[in-house]
């Protein structure tokens, strides 16, 4: 179990310290064994700022480098959002890292490394 610190201050790893006894336990079993984890983010509003205009959210500097820091560190990186998956990996650059998968239509897409694969759709009612 990582070392409880001050409320406020770093925790295990110079990360900011859990305010729950769950998430002490969640953060020691990622350094435990970050090869088995799930690191899963939102386009819109995390890696991007949310704007007017969808096509116009590009991630925050940086965002894409600390993608391809942070991917070969997790089993598994992804990326969901509300738009169809090509739409994100091109305006996001989210091509560019490497073992990426980027769930769109809020998962109904699978985007990884340059194919799209998605359930066939619903049959047309009547």
């Amino acid at each position: 179990m990582p070392s409880v610190s001050p409320a406020g201050a770093a925790g295990p790893g110079g990360l900011p310290r859990p305010r729950s006894e769950a998430g002490l336990a969640g953060l020691a079993a990622l350094l435990r064994a970050p090869g088995r984890a799930l690191i899963a983010l939102d386009y819109d509003g995390t890696l991007a700022p949310i704007v007017g205009d969808p096509m116009a959210a590009r991630p925050h500097p940086g965002a894409a480098a600390a993608l391809r820091r942070l991917a070969p560190m997790a089993g598994t990186l992804a990326v969901i959002t509300g738009r169809p998956a090509p739409e994100a990996v091109a305006v996001g650059g989210l091509d560019q890292v490497p073992g990426l998968i980027v769930l769109g239509s809020y998962g109904r897409q699978r985007w990884e490394a340059g194919r799209l694969t998605a359930p066939p759709a619903p049959p047309a009612p009547g």
